[in-house]
C-alpha cells in the first residue's frame, strides 16, 4: 500500500506501483479505473504540496534580501546628504556631528548590491517564482481531469462501461499522467538551466576578474639634456624600483592602472616625473625628460650654466 512523502520531505519520492488485484479481486472494470484515477490524483495532489512545502523559504529568503536591498539603498542614497548635519546644535558648540556619512553611504549601497547578487546567484526569488508556476499548473492540470472524469462516470453511472468508454477512461488517465510528469520535468529542466547559466556567469566574472588584474608592463624611456653622471634612481609609486645606466627600462609584473613613475639622476639634481596608466596584459610606455631641480628650492626646471 502506498504511503504519502513526509512533510520534512526535500525530494518528490517515488510510489510504489499500484496493484489494482489488491483487496477485492473480483471487484469490476468501472470499481478498478476509479481506483486508478484516485492513485493519480493523489500522486498528483503529493507533486502539488511539494512545492508548496518547499516554496516557503526560498520566500521568506527572497523577500528579506529585496527588504534589505531596498533599505541599504535608501540609506546609502540619504548618507550623503546629512554628511554635513550635526546631531545637536552647532559645531562650535562643541556638539557631535555625523562624521564620515558620505564613506557609510559607498558602504550601504555596496551591501545593497550584495542583497541582490546573493538572491541572484543563490536563486532565492527565482525558485520562489518556479515552484509556484508549477503548483499552480499542477492545481489547474488536477481540476481539469476531476471534471473531465466526473463527466466520464456521468455516462457510465449505474452500467458496466463499454469497450469504448473503457478506453475512453485509460486515455484520460494517460493523458493526465503525462501532464503531471511533464509540468514536473519542465520545473526540473527550468532549474537546471538556471543553475547552468548561474555557474556561467560566475565563470565569466571570475575570468574578467582574472583578466583585468592580470599583471601589465612598463618601458620607462629617460631622456636629458645633459649627460648624467652615475646611475638613474627609478621610483614606482614613491618607491625605489631599479637603478640603471641605460635610458631605457622595463619594469615587469605591475598591477593594472594608474602609476607616478620618477626619474632622479646627478645626486637628485635632475628629475623627470609622468603618471602612467598600465592596462591589464599589455606593455605600456613612459617617457621622462630629466631637468635641473635648483637645490635651494626644490623647483625646477632650471638651465644648467
Amino acid at each position: 500500500m502506498s504511503t504519502l512523502p513526509p512533510a520534512s520531505s526535500r525530494d518528490i519520492r517515488p510510489r510504489e506501483a499500484f496493484d489494482q488485484e489488491s483487496g477485492n479481486e473480483q471487484q469490476g472494470d468501472c470499481e478498478a479505473l476509479q481506483m486508478l484515477a484516485a492513485d493519480l490524483e493523489k500522486r498528483a495532489v503529493e507533486a502539488a504540496d511539494w512545492y508548496l512545502r518547499n516554496k516557503i523559504w526560498p520566500r521568506r529568503l527572497s523577500r528579506l534580501l529585496r527588504f534589505l536591498a531596498i533599505l541599504f539603498g535608501i540609506l546609502g542614497g540619504l548618507a550623503p546628504l546629512v554628511g554635513g548635519a550635526y546631531l545637536f546644535g552647532d559645531a562650535g558648540n562643541g556638539k557631535p556631528a555625523l562624521a564620515n556619512a558620505t564613506q557609510w553611504g559607498y558602504i550601504l549601497i555596496a551591501l545593497a548590491a550584495a542583497s541582490m547578487l546573493f538572491d541572484r546567484y543563490f536563486g532565492f526569488s527565482s525558485s520562489w517564482m518556479r515552484y509556484m508556476t508549477a503548483q499552480m499548473a499542477l492545481q489547474r492540470s488536477l481540476e481539469k481531469f476531476q471534471l473531465s472524469w466526473r463527466l466520464w462516470r456521468i455516462k457510465v453511472s449505474g452500467t458496466q462501461p463499454s469497450d469504448e468508454q473503457q478506453a475512453a477512461a485509460i486515455g484520460l488517465l494517460t493523458a493526465f499522467q503525462q501532464e503531471v510528469g511533464d509540468l514536473v520535468e519542465q520545473e526540473f529542466q527550468a532549474w537546471i538551466a538556471q543553475f547552468k547559466e548561474q555557474l556561467a556567469e560566475l565563470q565569466a566574472a571570475i575570468d574578467k576578474d582574472k583578466a583585468e588584474r592580470r599583471p601589465g608592463n612598463l618601458v620607462v624611456g629617460i631622456h636629458s639634456a645633459t649627460a648624467i653622471s652615475g646611475p638613474a634612481e627609478i621610483y614606482l609609486d614613491n618607491r625605489l624600483v631599479r637603478r640603471t645606466d641605460s635610458g631605457s627600462v622595463l619594469l615587469s609584473a605591475l598591477n593594472p592602472g594608474s602609476h607616478l613613475v620618477v626619474v632622479k639622476a646627478n645626486a637628485g639634481t635632475w628629475q623627470g616625473s609622468a603618471t602612467v596608466s598600465v592596462q591589464a596584459g599589455e606593455t605600456s610606455e613612459a617617457n621622462i625628460e630629466l631637468k635641473a631641480i635648483d637645490p635651494a628650492t626644490g623647483d625646477g626646471p632650471q638651465v644648467p650654466a
